[in-house]
Order: structure tokens, then C-alpha cells, then sequence
């Protein structure tokens, strides 16, 4: 009767989470911990793994840039794995501890970043101070400018340049300073720099802060203010537009009506709820879609959503996956996937581009714009631009180069009526390249659609 306590089952994997005892017969045991599912028949003397269960607890998943069947990913307990084949059974370890965030040096794929909980780095800290906080999931992104450049988030903020070889800090203390307790808290817990200006970086941190630099760290303003005071879980900044960017919130708060989405237009000076009809549930990671810019997609603790139309309206996204918490998603734009780190069903992945379901609205009056490939495509050195409004709008029309610089303004913020239009871009004076053009059409104040498509320019 609990007098006393005799240890059984040593032989399988830490963390132990739930006991079954077979109810007609007692040496029939299951045990779930970390490791998965074990099954004893002998009353908990012995334990056997069940290894076809996909149960894997991962915190994050990476996709190879230049191989996207090479899958990596950090799982709670069980290290850094990966696999090169993209296949289910082929996993292997390639770091221990906790693993959390992985990366793949987009421009040299032998190349890769790895870590353990806490800031256990699998690479270089020179200049590092480890008396800073640093959180059970350390942040650290490349520069998306120069893979050479990456940043790092403790209670502050360090860069390197040089593949962390050294390390220097770029900011002070961006959160409200340590708590009590023993658990480090007072710590950043995500990172984004702009794609198209990685002078920009974006910081959230646990105690509800959030950051931006505009100038590579020099100055850092605070811009969370207007924003629920709840755990950053991730931020995200548009690919041609510095000043847009995303911020998810974790944390319930009952009663309460509040977001867990957010986006700013003019670098955090203001921010717009945008979860619309997305469950109140903690979000945890947010992906802008490279081509189409008013897609997004979102991990949650319910699952994957998307958006079509920056947040007006969200649908469930695809088939087949579970109902489960989603930590961390990567895109490969190349291949249009999608993939997805669940915490307790391991990996999954997806070509948005086979997700053919509507967007679910109550809102009638949505209008539908779309931005057709340039042709003739590749070109030289004039090319025609098509795109349709089904409502009256405000429309920008601007070409990239692949740094993101501005290159050419062919619809200036003018307003149109509905219907197809038509411009032309002359690009005698650019260098023959990958270039990209981006649609933004604005109705009754609110951005309603961008898109971005490549044109190639062969003299």
C-alpha cells in the first residue's frame, strides 16, 4: 500500500511520463518517456522499444539549401539527427544533450551549426560571455546576406563574421534583467534579420520585449510595448521589405481576447492583429512564402495553418497531420515544401504548391487580384507584366534585384479600377540576372495582396 517502494525498469530511456498496466494481466506494462514507447511482458522486469513509432519530440527541423532530402532537427532529450536520404528510417545522431536549433550553411553544405540546451554550442563561442542568461532553445540565424555571418541571442546580442570563430556583442541587455528562480529567465528567444537588409534585425525575448536595430546593432530601439505581455516565440521579416515583419506569441490567457499573431508595416511602430479566425492557442513559429508574400504559414500547438491574404483568413493546412503541437518550420522554396517539427510526432513535410483548398471567410467582399509570369520570360530587354483587381485598388509594382535592392518602379502607388492590366519593364540599363517583381495592392487602407514572381534577364 505505498509503505514500501521497490525501483523497477531501468533499462529504457529518461524522462518516464506515463505508466499502463494491463488490466487482466499485470506483467503486461507499457511505459512512455522521452525515448517513445516501451512494452514489458514480464511485469516490469524487462522493457522492449516499440521502434516503428513515429514519436520523436523535436524542437526544430532544417532543411539542406542545396540537398532538401538531407532533413536535420534538434528533439527534446535525444541530441541533434538528421538524414540524407529524406527517408524514415535512416536517421542518425550527430550531436547529444537536448538538441534545439540546426543549421545548414546555405552556400557549403558540409558546413553545420548545432547546439544543446542552454547555449551548448556545437561550434565556436570566442567571445561569448557564459555569465549571460541564455535560454533552453538559444536563438542563432545566419545573415541571409552572408552565410559567413551569423547572430546569437543570450540576454543579449553577439555576431560573427568570421563562422564563429569569434563572437562580439552588439547590443546590451534586451530583456528586463534576471528573475528569481533556477532556471534562466530574462533571456531572447528568437531572431530575424531582414532578407533584403541585413542592417535590420529584429529580437524577442521571454519577458514579452521585442527589439529592432536598423543600423547592424548600434542603436536598438523597443518596439512591444502595444503588444501582449507574453513569451516571443518567433519573428519573421518579409523578403523584399525591411519594415514589415511578424511576431508569434505563446501563453493562454482565459477571458481574454487577445492575438497571438501580429504583423507591423513600418518596423514595430504599430502593430495589426492578424489571427482573424485562428484558434486561441500559443503560436510558435510564422514562414513568409519567398514567391507570394501574402502567404503565410504558421505553427501553433493545434497544428499547421495558412493564410492567403496576410491574416484575413486562415484554413487548416493540408492533410494528414496530427493534431499536435508544431514547434519550428523550414521552407525550401526551390521545392515548395513545407516542413514541419512536431513535439511527440516527429517530421513532417508538404508541397504547398499541392494544397489546392480554399480559403475558408466569412468575408464575402474579399477581392481577388492575381500577378501573372512576365513574357516573354527569359528576356531581352523589354518584357510585358500582367496583373487583374477584381476591386479597386492602390497598386505598387517594383523589380528586385537578388540582394533585394530596388532596381526599377514600373507602378508607383497608383490607384486603378478594376480589371486587367498591363505594364512593361525595360531593363536595357540592368545586368543580365535573376531579377524579381512584387505586386502591392492596397484597398480601404489595409494591404490586401502582394505577390512576388523571378524574371530572368539574358543580353
Amino acid at each position: 500500500g505505498g509503505t514500501n517502494w521497490v525501483s523497477f525498469g531501468d533499462n529504457f530511456h529518461a524522462d518516464n511520463h506515463t505508466l499502463f498496466f494491463h488490466p487482466q494481466n499485470s506483467d503486461i506494462v507499457l511505459e512512455g518517456n522521452d525515448g517513445g514507447l516501451y512494452y514489458s511482458l514480464d511485469g516490469g522486469s524487462t522493457f522492449t522499444h516499440f521502434d516503428n513509432l513515429p514519436n520523436s519530440q523535436f524542437y526544430t527541423c532544417e532543411v539542406d539549401p542545396q540537398n532538401p532530402t538531407n532533413l536535420y532537427g534538434g528533439l527534446q532529450d535525444n541530441g541533434t539527427y538528421r538524414t540524407q536520404t529524406g527517408n524514415i528510417n535512416d536517421w542518425e545522431m550527430i550531436n547529444g544533450g537536448d538538441g534545439f536549433y540546426v543549421l545548414v550553411d546555405p552556400t557549403d553544405n558540409s558546413i553545420i551549426y548545432s547546439e544543446s540546451q542552454y547555449g551548448g554550442f556545437g561550434f565556436g563561442s570566442t567571445g561569448i560571455d557564459f555569465s549571460d542568461r541564455f535560454n533552453w532553445s538559444t536563438p542563432f540565424v545566419f545573415n541571409p546576406q552572408n552565410s559567413a555571418s551569423l547572430f546569437l541571442g543570450s540576454d543579449k546580442m553577439y555576431k560573427t563574421t568570421d563562422r564563429a570563430n569569434t563572437w562580439s556583442a552588439i547590443s546590451s541587455d534586451l530583456t528586463n534583467g534576471p528573475s528569481q528562480g533556477n532556471l534562466p529567465y530574462g533571456t531572447i528567444t528568437t531572431i530575424a534579420v531582414a532578407p533584403s537588409d541585413s542592417n535590420t534585425i529584429y529580437a524577442g525575448t521571454d519577458d514579452a520585449n521585442v527589439w529592432v536595430t536598423q543600423n547592424s546593432g548600434t542603436t536598438w530601439t523597443k518596439i512591444s510595448d502595444s503588444l501582449p505581455h507574453r513569451w516571443i516565440t518567433r519573428l519573421a521579416v518579409d523578403n523584399f521589405n525591411s519594415q514589415v515583419a511578424y511576431v508569434t506569441i505563446s501563453g493562454y490567457r482565459w477571458g481574454e481576447n487577445i492575438g497571438h499573431l501580429y504583423r507591423t508595416t513600418n518596423a514595430g511602430i504599430q502593430w495589426k492583429d492578424i489571427s482573424s479566425n485562428l484558434p486561441d492557442a500559443p503560436f510558435n513559429d510564422i514562414i513568409v512564402d519567398e514567391q507570394r508574400d501574402s502567404t503565410l504559414y504558421l505553427a501553433s500547438d493545434v497544428g499547421v495553418f495558412m493564410t492567403k491574404n496576410l491574416g484575413r483568413s486562415w484554413q487548416v493546412l493540408g492533410n494528414d497531420l496530427p493534431n499536435v503541437v508544431v514547434n519550428d518550420l523550414k521552407f525550401h522554396n526551390p521545392t515548395r515544401t513545407l516542413v514541419a517539427a512536431t513535439y511527440g510526432r516527429s517530421m513532417y513535410k508538404i508541397n504547398v504548391d499541392s494544397v489546392t483548398t480554399s480559403v475558408v471567410s466569412n468575408d464575402m467582399s474579399i477581392p481577388n487580384y492575381s500577378l501573372e509570369q512576365n513574357y516573354p520570360n527569359p528576356f531581352n530587354a523589354t518584357t510585358s507584366i500582367r496583373y487583374s483587381l477584381s476591386n479597386r485598388g492602390i497598386v505598387s509594382l517594383k523589380v528586385y534585384d537578388v540582394d533585394g535592392k530596388e532596381v526599377a518602379t514600373l507602378v508607383n502607388y497608383k490607384e486603378l479600377e478594376s480589371g486587367k492590366h498591363q505594364t512593361t519593364f525595360d531593363a536595357n540599363r540592368l545586368a543580365s540576372g535573376i531579377y524579381f517583381y512584387r505586386i502591392s495592392i492596397e484597398r480601404n487602407g489595409c494591404q490586401n495582396y502582394n505577390e512576388t514572381k523571378k524574371l530572368l534577364l539574358l543580353k
